[in-house]
Formats: structure tokens, C-alpha cells, sequence
């Protein structure tokens, strides 16, 4: 602590608390995030979040059926809501045991927690780069490691490219990997456009 000029002690950080599993992780209340970062997340993971269920049927059938013509899986039809399941267990194997297992707990969540206690969980859970040997997990973490700046204050470029890089901030990130990340920006503005309405230009 240190003193200020009324005589109150504030504190100051000295450092951050890094856990077991080496992530930097910084809690996000969904009150305090942007519209422009939510709408920049579904448009980019989820752009029916707000109908369905939790498991998205049409789309699981679209996936399956490009995967079948194309004789491997290159599509996997997940929502928002199974991508929280998945972070939270941490089975990343391609089985149908393992879909079906995220399609029954993405519905339970869905219900158990409504649309934005489940976003609530997706702004805090995705790994979105590294910090040397630490993961930056989170939408705060990464707004912080990418921006110099807390979610709160990111503007829609920045939302857009935090939303951009989720399948795989190794191959997208901004840090090292600008143009791709800005491709993938440029991906979620024209989403964002298309689905919110937001003037992009």
C-alpha cells in the first residue's frame, strides 16, 4: 500500500498471481464488456447464439454434411455454448462420444445459466496467445497483452481482431502475425456488418 494526499492508504500491484497451470487470466464482468466486443465475438463464433439451445442442429447437419463430401472433418458445428464446455473439460479428442457428450452439457448450461451467464464464462475462458511460457486466457488477458489497455476500453478494430483470432490465435496473432490477424479482423467487421448492422467502412 502507499499512502495518498488525504491520508487513505490504495493499493499498488506488484506483480500477478499466476496459477498451476501458467495462465494469465483477468475476470471480465460481462456489465463492463463493450456491446461491440459481444457482437464481435458472436458474429465471429455464433451468429445464432441468441436462438438456439445451446447445440445449434442446423448447423451440426451443415458441418456433417461437408465432411462427408470432403472424407474428413474439417467442420465441427460447435456453438459458443459447447466451446464453454470444452474449455472446461479439456477433451479436445474428434470422437462422437465426445460431440455428443458437449451437445447434452451445452443444452444443461444453456438452460441452467441463460445466454449471458454462458457468455459471461466465454469471456474469461478462451486461450487467445502466449506470453512467453504463460498463456493469456481471457478477453481482459488478452486486451492487456495485445492493446496495452483494458476490454472495457477496446475500440471495434480491436474487439474485431480479439474475435478474429479464436480458432487459433498460434496462426492469427496480431503480435506476430499482423497481416493474417488483420484479414481475420476484416473477416469479423464484415460480420458484424452484416448481422448488427454496424458501420464498418
Amino acid at each position: 500500500v502507499v499512502p495518498r494526499s488525504n491520508g487513505a492508504l490504495e493499493a499498488i500491484e506488484l506483480g500477478m498471481l499466476i496459477g498451476p497451470d501458467a495462465e494469465l487470466r483477468t475476470h471480465l464482468p460481462i456489465a463492463d464488456a463493450p456491446k461491440h466486443l459481444l457482437d464481435a465475438i458472436l458474429a465471429a463464433e455464433d451468429r445464432e447464439f441468441r436462438e438456439h439451445p445451446g447445440v445449434n442442429f442446423r448447423s451440426m447437419i451443415r458441418a456433417a454434411l461437408a465432411n462427408a463430401q470432403e472424407g474428413g472433418y474439417s467442420q465441427g458445428g460447435s456453438t459458443l455454448t459447447m466451446q464453454v464446455v470444452r474449455n472446461i473439460n479439456q477433451r479436445k479428442e474428434k470422437t462422437v462420444q465426445r460431440k455428443l457428450y458437449e451437445m447434452v452439457s451445452a443444452i444443461a448450461i444453456d438452460d441452467h445459466l441463460g445466454k449471458d451467464g454462458v457468455l459471461q464464462m466465454y469471456l474469461d475462458a478462451p486461450y487467445l496467445g502466449q506470453r512467453g511460457n504463460l498463456s493469456v486466457c481471457g478477453f481482459e488477458a488478452a486486451a492487456w497483452h495485445y492493446f496495452g489497455k483494458s476490454a472495457r476500453d477496446l475500440d471495434i478494430a480491436e474487439s474485431a481482431t480479439l474475435a478474429g483470432i479464436l480458432p487459433a490465435p498460434g496462426k492469427f496473432a496480431p503480435d506476430r502475425f499482423p497481416a493474417k490477424a488483420k484479414e481475420r479482423r476484416h473477416r469479423v467487421l464484415a460480420g458484424m456488418a452484416e448481422v448488427y448492422g454496424y458501420d464498418v467502412a
